[in-house]
């Protein structure tokens, strides 16, 4: 029994490509042509050829927002599963993600259910997407549960740039500021100098600062670049090392403005992931879990252990996230009155809103107070190297005349 990808033509001469199951090549042509199709081309695909494609697969978060809309909206109007999932690849125009489609239309096609099917391509859904699946489709409220999947998936993308908007202008500002410093007292500034050296007066104070940084700089620049991408080795490498990774997202959360940024951000996609692995019916413990799998931050995971260990000893949801680095007074006691209210679900909506209101203004200062900030200090430091200059250069008109 093998599995056949086929390009056929229908009597008005519309083109069709689907995926069947045959023991043959002849069999796959003659099931073709019961349907009333004509075979133009017939692949067979190979199991290993699947097994490889699988790890290779990868797609952008909006992709997979994309096909989770498409296909909640094909289920609502009623059209079966597999029927769906070819609808998608035929609409689709990425090649990759076409492939991809075929890969998954043959599992299901061949027995395997929509959860099975996505859980072979972890690069593409990650466990909470494939776990919400799998218990919509023993619940029966799959349509229900792609509808919080792809809220999910938007509100984690929204988070994501907002996040990354908020930090992308003061970086680039920043290395801006000091690629010019560096360009300034290594190229610039020696020119000037014999002059200055000849004029024989006596040089400002920043001046003779800036002729000194210029000296070092010139004479040892190689040892600077040298510590300096030895610095940003070090950091890579510590990163690539569990600990490492944890001290340095650990001294993330001790910066200015950022940390709080970070610790929302975090915040938001906790309750939200949480809000939507419990309204899929996912029980606590499996939904920490689960949400420990998917999160990349050390620090956060090692909260969620310890909140998961809380939790097996009988410990309240907001009890374990009172202890915790990550989360304020007020998300605690809003799941605390969730808990003893019986609505936990709902808080936790809600909570999820707060933060993700919370970014965006947090995002809105961020740009309100660095920019200005960073605009002073590109303006003093273009300043105090204009008058380093400038100065000896009066004092030196003066003395001509």
């Amino acid at each position: 029994m093998g599995q056949f990808l086929y390009k056929a033509m229908t009597a008005d001469g519309k083109f069709y490509e689907d995926v069947l199951v045959a023991d043959s090549e002849e069999e796959a042509i003659h099931k073709i042509k019961s349907q009333s199709l004509f075979p133009i081309e017939i692949q067979v695909l190979e199991t290993q050829q699947r097994k490889v494609s699988a790890q290779q697969f990868r797609f952008k978060p909006r992709q997979i927002a994309q096909f989770t809309s498409q296909l909640h909206t094909l289920l609502k109007a009623g059209v079966p599963i597999l029927a769906s999932l070819k609808a998608i690849r035929h609409q689709s125009r990425d090649e990759t993600f076409r492939e991809f489609m075929n890969v998954l239309i043959q599992d299901v096609a061949g027995g395997s259910s929509l959860s099975s099917a996505m859980e072979k391509h972890p690069r593409v859904f990650s466990r909470i997407y494939v776990n919400a699946i799998r218990v919509g489709e023993i619940s029966g409220t799959l349509e229900e549960t792609l509808h919080y999947l792809h809220r999910l998936l938007e509100d984690e993308y929204r988070i994501k740039k907002d996040v990354q908007k908020a930090l992308r202008y003061p970086l680039i500002t920043l290395v801006a500021i000091i690629v010019a410093f560096f360009i300034f007292t290594t190229l610039v500034i020696p020119k000037f100098a014999p002059l200055f050296e000849a004029s024989g007066t006596e040089l400002p104070f920043i001046t003779r600062l800036l002729l000194s940084i210029s000296a070092a700089l010139t004479q040892y620049g190689w040892l600077v670049v040298l510590g300096i991408l030895g610095t940003v080795g070090g950091i890579l490498y510590a990163y690539r090392l569990e600990e490492g990774r944890y001290h340095l997202e650990s001294f993330l959360f001790t910066i200015p403005i950022f940390g709080a940024l970070i610790q929302k951000s975090l915040m938001a996609r906790f309750t939200k992931m949480l809000y939507t692995l419990f309204h899929t019916g996912i029980p606590l413990v499996q939904a920490l879990e689960i949400i420990r799998s998917a999160t990349e931050n050390r620090v956060f995971r090692r909260e969620i252990d310890r909140m998961i260990q809380g939790v097996k000893k009988g410990e309240g949801l907001a009890a374990t996230m009172e202890k915790s680095r990550i989360f304020d007074e007020f998300a605690v006691q809003m799941i605390r009155i969730g808990e003893e209210s019986g609505a936990i679900e709902g808080m936790l909506s809600q909570v999820a809103d707060y933060y993700d209101r919370e970014v965006t203004e947090t995002v809105s200062n961020l740009s309100t107070v660095v920019e200005p900030v960073l605009t002073v200090i590109l303006g003093a430091m273009v300043f105090i190297l204009a008058m380093a200059l400038l100065l000896p250069m009066w004092d030196l008109i003066s003395m001509m005349k």
